[in-house]
């Protein structure tokens, strides 16, 4: 990035402010503005007060912006899917409890956030689906091409997949990221590129978990230096019962990934038919870790029974649900003959995508992904780099570094 030394004396700055920036407190933008000019970058700042020289829509900012430029968003809800796509910029709310950049992302092409790069902090992300939204049907093989594809697929919160990811990196900071519709990340990578979220809080609602990831899908971009980084999180996952979805495409890259702190609420249920056959996870299913007595760090699963529509509505309305971990919904209306006959046996929190379906040396069965020894302190046991839950004693083997 232009200035990545400065990033987090940036984000230092902002977190001394005691209380909500408001259009007047020039002193706090006349600081930030001189910042940028000692970085050669400008300060654009966002407000929904009429003040002469601000913007009214943050998407006219990033449209006049270059890279190392700094926006500063102050308090109000903002109606806008943005793409700062190749702009290396800082996008900055003044608080993120009052900073809102919400958007109907019933379409895949109209995320809340489309990047491939920059500082995102302070801010509240909401990508919400209208009430009399058409539910999208299943894509069948080939059906998907670049012009269809918003027949199928709905919109992610975040939206990071573009070419220009490669030699630069993307951060949120504090930031609190809501899907009512598909997964609150949608992430495609990119050789010598980092993505990394930092004390932020991501809740899905709608049809996907928390995250979807695939490696770089194109030759050009392959490679080794990859990482995703997730830090002190909270995870809400009421959309699926996969709370990530991680694809490995060419099984020569290599993504070192990273959870730290995290902690997840997600869930699981008798209903084989929501989960996916060809998994390639290698970890424990679901109902075998409700099995283990929790003598030591490991996944807590609960139970729950009851109609899955109505225990589902439930969770959604509280924030978060009880306890971190995997609550599992138990409907006794649910007949096993039918995911019996769709060859679905296995409840996993974890979707892991191979080439032809089969289990690799990386994390979790991945082909891709590895663990790095950083990798602790979470939840759920699968994203700890040496879990000792005697249902799941290791989480990968890594036969480039000999762990």
């Amino acid at each position: 990035m232009k200035f990545l030394c400065g990033i987090f004396a940036v984000l230092f700055f902002v977190c001394l402010k005691p209380a909500i920036v408001t259009a007047s407190d020039n002193d706090f933008v006349n600081a930030l503005s001189l910042y940028a000019l000692q970085n050669g970058s400008s300060l654009m700042v966002v407000s929904k007060d009429p003040v002469p020289g601000y913007f009214s829509c943050i998407g006219d900012a990033v449209s006049v912006s270059s890279d190392g430029d700094i926006i500063l968003v102050m308090p109000g809800e903002y109606e806008e899917s943005l793409d700062t796509r190749g702009r290396d910029i800082m996008i900055i709310g003044a608080d993120r409890s009052s900073v809102i950049i919400r958007y109907n992302t019933a379409d895949y092409m109209t995320p809340v956030i489309n990047a491939s790069a920059g500082i995102f902090s302070n801010l509240t992300l909401i990508g919400y689906r209208e009430s009399d939204a058409p539910v999208k049907p299943a894509a069948g093989a080939h059906a998907v091409t670049p012009d269809s594809v918003n027949d199928y697929f709905s919109g992610y919160a975040i939206h990071i997949d573009d070419d220009s990811e490669a030699g630069h990196s993307i951060i949120f900071n504090n930031c609190s990221i809501v899907s009512e519709n598909s997964n609150c990340i949608g992430l495609g990578l990119r050789n010598h590129f980092t993505a990394g979220f930092y004390n932020c809080t991501l809740r899905s609602t709608g049809i996907a978990g928390i995250i979807y990831v695939h490696d770089a899908d194109n030759l050009t971009f392959s490679g080794t230096d990859m990482h995703l980084v997730f830090s002190d999180n909270i995870w809400e996952s009421y959309g699926n019962p996969y709370a990530i979805f991680a694809t490995s495409i060419n099984p020569f890259d290599r993504v070192e990934l990273t959870f730290k702190n995290v902690t997840a609420y997600c869930y699981a249920t008798n209903i084989a038919e929501l989960y996916s056959p060809g998994n390639a996870y290698t970890g424990e299913d679901v109902r075998n870790l409700i099995a283990y007595p929790c003598s030591g760090p490991c996944t807590p699963v609960y139970g729950k029974e009851g109609r899955f529509s109505t225990v589902m509505s439930e969770m959604r309305k509280q924030t978060p649900i009880e306890t971190p971990g995997i609550c599992y919904i138990y409907d006794s209306s649910f007949s096993e003959d039918k995911a019996s006959a769709a060859g679905i046996t296995a409840v996993y929190p974890v979707y892991i995508r191979n080439p032809f379906d089969i289990p690799g040396n990386g994390w979790a069965g991945s082909a891709s992904y590895y663990l790095t020894p950083d990798s602790c302190g979470n939840t759920l046991d699968v994203m700890n780099y040496r879990c000792v839950c005697t249902a799941m004693p290791f989480v990968q083997s890594d036969n480039m570094n000999g762990n």
